[in-house]
């Protein structure tokens, strides 16, 4: 019964535990920083490469020697961290190699996600235009975005008059205009994604027509407002663990006090049991014999009671795992609507549209309202 009981309790850990391993990187002005480490630019023997999520296991960063990657089966290569770029609530975050003190990474679905992606791209040949933009789908769907639209790129330029040449514009996010399709405006610096800069780190300077300030409003105001979806994504994990902490902590309490008094039970009927064996005196036996009875009786019961919690445990405990479901989509069609609003300021202001503060903070305010 005591193996039971620490499982369960690795149970009850997990399920209040809202948030999911993250990888960690330790800054070198002692800051934190928790998401998913998506790439990492890497220099070994003159050469530098773009190493992707699922092609790297692990990083150790060293003062003194070089860097060591662990790339996927196991191989091992020695180096720089040049710069890594990570995926977190505010964001894709990109650090230096100066700026790093260590990195933490921890296996998840992407790795498992990236791996598939190799193994699929390996498949398709490099002149199949439908190939690739049906892998191009599938990386969007799987939110690997840069890899989305590199697909959906080299799909056009295999062939762009296929019969997805439509579809790979509109991944790309490419407009018909009077029958051709075209590029979509260029991003206001600032600006974290966009189908079109889904190669490239660097941000372009925004046009002329578009003041400092006002850029500088709309960079802020992006900063805020991913703050807030992120402080309602925090708000939503701690009413999920506050509504069920007591709940867990009753239910374990019950179990353990069920437990201890099994055991209990569970010694004294072996001693029950002997004295049993050695009485002489016939009315003594016959106590004894009684207390026995009671004892695996009680002990029986004790064993349902326990059943019928661990039971009423298990069910709880996936009533949690639905919560958090649920908080978790909350928070990611949260984002999701922030994402859009942003790019609607940006492309109104690209195309020569006066919004004041009160305008923006109205698009802002429609995304993070529930």
């Amino acid at each position: 019964m005591k193996a039971k009981l620490i499982i369960l309790g690795v149970m009850v850990l997990g399920c209040v535990a809202l948030s999911a391993a993250a990888d960690t990187v330790l800054l070198a002005n002692e800051g934190r920083v928790e998401g998913s480490v998506d790439t990492i630019v890497f220099s070994s023997e003159g050469k530098t490469r773009t190493i992707q999520r699922g092609a790297f296991s692990d990083i150790s960063l060293s003062d003194r020697g070089a860097d060591v990657v662990k790339l996927e089966g196991g191989v091992t290569a020695s180096g720089r961290v040049e710069s890594l770029q990570i995926k977190s609530v505010g964001g894709i975050l990109t650090f230096k190699r100066g700026e790093l003190r260590t990195v933490a990474v921890v296996p998840g679905k992407m790795d498992e996600t990236r791996k598939e992606y190799f193994k699929k791209r390996a498949a398709v040949k490099g002149n199949d235009a439908e190939g690739l933009y049906e892998l191009a789908n599938w990386c969007k769907q799987n939110t690997l975005l840069p890899e989305a639209y590199n697909l959906a790129r080299l799909s056009l330029k295999t062939d762009p008059n296929s019969k997805v040449a439509d579809l790979a514009h509109q991944l790309l996010g490419h407009v018909l205009v009077d029958g051709q399709w075209e590029e979509p405006p260029t991003p206001v610096a600032g600006s974290t994604t966009a189908p079109a800069a889904a190669t490239t780190q660097s941000e372009e300077p925004p046009p002329a027509t578009i003041s400092p300030e006002t850029v500088e409003l709309y960079k802020g105001l992006c900063d805020e407002y991913n703050n807030k979806a992120r402080e309602a994504a925090e708000r939503d994990h701690e009413a999920v663990k506050n509504a069920y902490q007591k709940d867990v902590e009753a239910v374990q309490v019950k179990l353990k006090q069920a437990n201890d008094e099994m055991d209990r039970l569970d010694a004294r009927i072996p001693e029950l049991n002997e004295q049993i064996r050695v009485e002489l005196d016939a009315a003594r036996r016959q106590n004894l014999l009684n207390d026995y009875n009671n004892t695996r009786r009680d002990y029986g019961s004790k064993k349902r009671e326990y059943e019928r919690t661990y039971a009423s445990w298990l069910a709880m405990a996936d009533k949690i795992r639905s919560v958090k479901g649920v908080a978790a989509s909350r928070a990611q069609a949260r984002f999701g609507r922030v994402d859009v609003a942003r790019l609607k300021i940006e492309r109104l202001l690209r195309l020569g549209k006066q919004l004041s503060e009160a305008d923006m903070r109205a698009e802002f305010d429609k995304a993070v309202s529930d």
